[in-house]
């Protein structure tokens, strides 16, 4: 394992990308890197699953319910910085958060200035292919978050892209796949033991 001072110079990391475009693959495999993965802890969290924290999904959940609800965005700016502000110990973090293709322009402010972006592209109709796979009834108009299509949750991820302003990689979803075949097959299942805030 390489030395504190090697990973502290390394900067902290948020991975984008449509639900279901390998993001958790890749933020385990980050975390077997020596990132720290940002995700819940609680047993039996969905959230824990999947490496994502609870309290930012909170902060996203109620912002895109109250656009589902046809009302502006309601974004916890106080809450986000706080969130923020209590990963500053366990530099260097990766923050992965599909909703981040939707609200991820209200998070910048809060974020260091040399955080990383990395957004996985998936092509909208695998994307489709994959929900419909799923739940063959799931309405395609609605199929993302009640809200969007796949074509435009992937056109707004790229909105989000273009305007993040800091560094940023666009890797696809074939790039992860090829990456995962020389890795532990551990490092996809549930729960992962790696280290984590």
């Amino acid at each position: 394992m390489m030395g504190d001072s090697v990973l502290q110079d390394r900067p902290n990391l948020v991975v984008m990308g449509v639900a279901h475009s390998y993001t958790t693959p890749l933020t385990r495999m980050l975390g077997a890197l020596g990132w720290t993965i940002v995700k819940s802890d609680e047993p039996g969290d969905a959230n824990a699953k999947v490496a994502e924290s609870e309290e930012c999904a909170a902060i996203d959940l109620r912002c895109i319910e109250a656009i589902r609800n046809g009302s502006d965005p309601v974004f916890d700016h106080d809450r986000a910085a706080a969130f923020i502000a209590s990963l500053e110990a366990w530099r260097p973090w990766v923050l992965k958060q599909p909703r981040f293709v939707l609200t991820l322009a209200l998070w910048r402010r809060h974020l260091p200035s040399d955080t990383v972006l990395v957004w996985i592209y998936r092509h909208p109709d695998r994307v489709r292919d994959h929900y419909l796979a799923r739940e063959p009834d799931r309405p395609v108009e609605t199929m993302i978050y009640g809200l969007l299509s796949p074509n435009e949750a992937v056109v707004s991820a790229a909105m989000q892209y273009e305007q993040w302003g800091g560094p940023r990689l666009r890797i696809t979803v074939d790039q992860v796949r090829a990456a995962a075949l020389v890795w532990d097959e551990g490092l996809f299942q549930t729960p992962y033991g790696g280290k984590t805030c």
